[in-house]
């Protein structure tokens, strides 16, 4: 009787055992799993980022694929715009400037145009193509299609900046790359933010 009750106790603690060990794999594989697939969506949104980089265009040819290295590892780009609702202010510092970069193909919302004002004596300049158009702020009408705008602060002291777009639209400031990544039955995404402005 007492070598049935061990041999059943033991039979209890194996199974027990194997129930948890199996647990243990079954996760640690998904884990794994998913880090395939975040590496995927890592790729595509580095490839994403070279893409609008290098062709100034909101697509991409291809914008999905496999990765050579594993079998069943796929991967998909795309794109949003980030935009600001009208007007932007930008305080600038002595000789501070403000660029915002329009010149991609596929912004929506596309670039506007826009009104320029300044709190103090500023410079605004355009550029498109090999064309540079230079204004005293304020500054009316100034369309930024495939432009770089910049603003420079020619005051000794703060300068506050205002650009509105006529109708109030908003105004594009960033591109939203994502990246997705699957592998087996995990998907991981990727989000990345390349923004349009920087002040120098």
């Amino acid at each position: 009787m007492l070598s049935v009750l061990l041999v059943a106790s033991l039979t209890v603690m194996t199974l027990a055992m194997s129930d948890i060990v199996m647990r243990v794999a079954r996760g640690s594989r998904q884990t794994g799993e998913s880090e395939v697939a975040y590496y995927a969506a890592e790729s595509a949104a580095e490839r994403g980022i070279y893409s609008v980089e290098s062709t100034r265009s909101l697509t991409m040819s291809p914008d999905n694929g496999e990765l050579e290295e594993i079998d069943g590892v796929t991967w998909a780009a795309g794109f949003n715009t980030v935009a600001s609702s009208s007007p932007i202010f930008v305080s600038l510092l002595d000789d501070e400037s403000f660029q915002l970069e329009f010149n991609f193909s596929g912004l929506n919302p596309a670039a506007p145009t826009v009104d320029i004002a300044c709190s103090g004596a500023a410079t605004v300049i355009t550029l498109s193509g090999t064309t540079q158009t230079s204004y005293s702020c304020p500054v009316s009408d100034v369309d930024l299609t495939d432009s770089v705008l910049r603003v420079t602060n020619d005051e000794a002291g703060i300068n506050v900046v205002t650009i509105t777009s006529e109708g109030g639209g908003d105004i594009p400031v960033g591109i939203l790359i994502t990246g997705t990544g699957n592998y087996k039955n995990e998907q991981r995404v990727i989000e990345s933010e390349r923004k349009n402005w920087q002040i120098y």
